[in-house]
């Protein structure tokens, strides 16, 4: 990823939105891309064409912003984030880490 892009999924988090990744094997790609698609992700080079026509000219560092939130897996902050636990749950993955269960064998 560029730096210049790594910048634009900063100031969407900034701005309250969410990242998911997903890590799964092949036989699941395919599924994992469609719960993906199915809620919307963002265009990053329309989301930054619109950061910069409000006004925003870079991501600006700050320390205050980053020492306010905890980190995954604090009491209150669990694993993963709200839309990579949902994809945990529909695609049977623990891409979250909040859902080990998810990487047990399954029983017929």
């Amino acid at each position: 990823m560029e730096e210049r892009e790594a910048h634009v999924y900063a100031e969407g988090v900034r701005r309250g939105g969410t990242i998911v990744t997903v890590r799964t094997d092949d036989t699941r790609m395919g599924r994992a891309a469609d719960v993906v698609t199915a809620h919307g992700p963002v265009n990053v080079t329309t989301r930054e064409a619109d950061y910069r026509a409000s006004g925003w000219t870079g991501y600006v560092e700050s320390e205050a912003a980053l020492s306010r939130s905890s980190p995954d897996g604090a009491p209150g902050n669990p694993p993963g984030s709200m839309a990579s636990r949902a994809v945990d749950d529909i695609a049977r993955t623990n891409i979250s880490g909040a859902r080990p269960e998810n990487e047990l064998p399954r029983r017929g």
